[in-house]
């Protein structure tokens, strides 16, 4: 990892761990699970992936995986209000005030921000997006897609509230089968492969995980 890798994954490490812990109700303290952080990480390593078979700027993607969510939180801030932009807007911009002080061109910049903005949304949509901003969304979406995103959900869920196993299965079908359209909106040909892998593991994972709990 470069240097400038290391030092966008210590600026997001500081920024999640804060909100992590404010949303686990004990804001002094580490929080038991850091999604945010997880799932960047998660972001980056697929991107990275996806940059080696469909091509796109290293740098550009590599930055844009890495702050993607920058200005995304759990907990509500007191500048959060109806008719903010989207976390893509603002995420975009703070991450071009972070990349203008780690030798990015403004082109790289330009371009790193261009992909934040359009990351938003987890349907089809018709946003006219880089190559760069295409691999983000995918690399953003194929986290939620797989045995990636069954860890992300069992670490997180307990901060919002009591779990069980038949809230763990009610809530994993519902997914599962709202990610039809995800993958069938996935943009580069590497993530709709991975996609279609993923989701049929996913409904299996589910299905199994019922069956074995109801014996039915």
């Amino acid at each position: 990892m470069t240097e400038w890798e290391l030092s966008l994954r210590e600026i997001l490490r500081k920024i999640t761990e804060a909100d992590a812990a404010k949303l686990w109700g004990h804001p002094d303290e580490p929080a038991p699970f850091n999604y945010r952080f997880e799932h960047t990480r998660a972001v980056v390593s697929t991107a990275r992936y996806l940059q080696q078979y469909e091509g796109g700027d290293y740098r550009v993607i590599m930055a844009a995986a890495w702050l993607h969510d920058i200005d995304k939180h759990f907990v509500k801030r007191a500048d959060d209000a109806p008719g903010r932009p989207h976390h893509g807007f603002r995420g975009a911009q703070q991450a071009a005030e972070i990349l203008a002080g780690l030798d990015f061109s403004e082109d790289e910049i330009a371009r790193v921000h261009d992909a934040i903005v359009t990351h938003v949304g987890i349907f089809h949509d018709d946003i006219k997006r880089t190559l760069e901003g295409d691999i983000l969304w995918d690399a953003d979406k194929l986290t939620k897609v797989g045995a990636v995103s069954i860890i992300h959900s069992f670490g997180v869920a307990p901060a919002f509230g009591p779990v069980n196993t038949e809230y763990v299965i009610e809530r994993g079908l519902k997914w599962s089968a709202t990610l039809n359209d995800t993958v069938a909106a996935f943009k580069t040909p590497t993530a709709r492969r991975l996609g279609k892998e993923r989701l049929a593991f996913l409904d299996e994972f589910y299905r199994r995980l019922n069956a074995e709990f109801t014996m039915e």
